[in-house]
């Protein structure tokens, strides 16, 4: 995935580039509006971040710009202006999403992956070429639900083609995909990132040549052997992540966060000049407007950097700095108490500055015995509806050594024609009594009272057919699984009427469904005395 982050401070332009770069995006960073259109002219972007004041063109303008030349884009602002006019402008403009500064990074990676899903397809989140998925959501590549290890740029490769599997791309075309424009490297370069590609999924035992050269042309993807694929039977395996992000990645923030602190010496000198002048009444416009922008830099940039309440205390100079164009004796005063804090929250120690933590692992569907077209309908569907899925074969299901991350939340257990009845039922009673609190699903070919009794009485909690739609399927799953939390709320209100308003849109807008279906959120009103 490529994103154009427009951001003209620059130690947080590189705060978030390593950090987004960590996460394996690829990301071309530029200072001002201007310089932004021409590369989204140029080059195509899966994301937009945009701060709303840079030089020449400023972010709103750039964005209302885009959407008037019919750029789709997803667009996230980033800004330092927390004004909700401001918000309302950004969104009115075409913006997708806005986050102030200072940002928790987390949150912002969250919000990027939120938008980026919008442009996925929802039937088919999960990229696959025979075997082999690729699942973007969880950064994950498996072949025959083994490990793939992939380099970051061979994973984005790998991706590209499979995004694309009818488009032959040059090695420029794959250049502008992977690398930002300030670290372009040779064609040789493409040649070889190929060939260690294609050693990677050979070693893995992807025995078909997945990526064909076009000679004189390029490369593009092959088409898979789907006949083949359809006649093969699950397999029992384990599968396993690449990892959440690159190990440089911390390393990376680190020096940034010292080069933002070696800077703060020479930031803070414009201010006290700009102090200085206040007190003899010789400020000029130029000086206001530069210690204005500089005071709208450190609100975003101490705050990202772990200065929160020296972010707070910028932005208080810098609304000071915006309120007029001549300064009385109190307002002087104000403005160097202001510098005065903001210097010793400045040399007290930061925030320390990390990666956010790898997300926890998503619910695990087992799917026992399971015929092809069932399993992967349910593996590409499973992702976007919050479930991981593994493959099993029955034996393997009892037989092997779990790790806590293995163990499943839930068990689809294939009722097999070619086994006989009482075999099933016993690898059924065999699974319940290893997995005594975990839901049993039957999934059956052909719906049968008897069959439904039997399963029942060996422990299944429910029965549903295999060519259910999938909407049926996860809404029983949903159904069986342990709610292990309930939710309520109370607002207090000093005034009756007032929480008489707030309960019904309150009530209106939680969410139905934690897990799966839940009743309706109760919530309760007090009153002040």
């Amino acid at each position: 995935m490529k994103i154009l982050l427009v951001e003209d401070d620059q130690s947080t332009s590189e705060f978030l580039r390593v950090s987004l770069t960590a996460c394996r995006y690829t990301v071309d960073v530029v200072n001002d509006g201007q310089i932004a259109l021409e590369m989204v002219d140029q080059f195509s972007y899966d994301l937009i971040i945009l701060d709303v004041i840079i030089p020449r063109i400023d972010g709103i303008s750039v964005c209302r710009q885009l959407r008037n030349k019919g750029c789709k884009t997803p667009i996230l602002f980033l800004t330092a202006k927390s004004l909700n006019e401001e918000m309302i402008a950004g969104l009115d403009a075409g913006a997708d999403d806005y986050l102030s500064k200072p940002f928790d990074l987390a949150q912002l990676l969250a919000r990027i992956r939120a938008l980026l899903r919008r442009t996925e397809t929802v039937t088919s989140p999960v990229l696959t070429w025979e075997e082999l998925c690729l699942d973007p959501n969880m950064t994950q590549v498996t072949y025959k639900q083994e490990e793939v290890r992939l380099s970051p740029q061979e994973y984005r490769l790998l991706e590209l083609f499979l995004r694309n599997p009818l488009r032959v791309f040059s090695r420029n075309d794959i250049i502008d995909h992977l690398w930002t424009i300030d670290d372009l490297p040779t064609e040789a370069a493409v040649t070889n990132l190929i060939k260690d590609l294609r050693k990677r999924l050979k070693k893995a035992g992807l025995d078909q040549e997945m990526i064909q050269t076009v000679y004189g042309l390029g490369y593009r993807l092959k088409s898979a052997p789907q006949e083949e694929f359809a006649d093969k039977q699950g397999r029992s395996t384990k599968t396993t992540h690449i990892e959440e992000t690159d190990p440089r990645g911390v390393e990376a923030i680190a020096q940034v966060s010292k080069w933002f602190q070696a800077s703060l010496e020479q930031r803070l000198e414009l201010l006290e000049a700009v102090e200085q002048a206040l007190k003899n009444q010789t400020i000029t416009p130029e000086q206001q407007q530069q210690a204005r922008e500089q005071a709208h830099k450190f609100v975003g940039g101490l705050g990202t950097f772990g200065y929160r309440a020296g972010s707070e205390i910028a932005r208080e100079i810098e609304r000071l700095l915006q309120a007029s164009t001549v300064f009385d004796n109190e307002q002087v005063t104000r403005f160097s108490e202001l510098l005065t804090k903001l210097k010793q929250e400045i040399e007290k120690p930061a925030a320390c500055l990390s990666m956010p933590a790898a997300q926890p692992l998503l619910p695990l569907i087992w799917v026992v015995g399971s015929n092809n077209l069932f399993s992967i309908t349910i593996q590409q569907v499973a992702t976007v509806r919050g479930f991981r899925v593994k493959i099993v074969a029955p034996l393997a299901a009892v037989e092997q050594q779990l790790q806590p991350s293995d163990r499943p939340s839930v068990i689809l257990f294939y009722n097999d024609p070619e086994f006989s009845q009482d075999a099933q039922v016993q690898q059924l009673q065999t699974l319940k009594t290893q997995f005594p609190k975990v839901p049993v699903l039957t999934v059956a070919e052909q719906d049968s009272l008897e069959d439904r009794r039997t399963f029942a009485r060996a422990g299944s909690d429910r029965y549903i057919l295999a060519v259910a739609p999938m909407d049926e399927v996860f809404e029983t799953i949903a159904q069986v699984l342990p709610q292990t939390a309930t939710f309520g709320f109370m607002a207090t209100f000093g005034d009756p009427v007032n929480c008489s308003k707030v309960r019904p849109s309150i009530e209106f807008n939680l969410p139905a469904r934690i897990g799966g279906l839940v009743a309706p959120t109760p919530l309760d009103r007090t009153f002040d005395a």
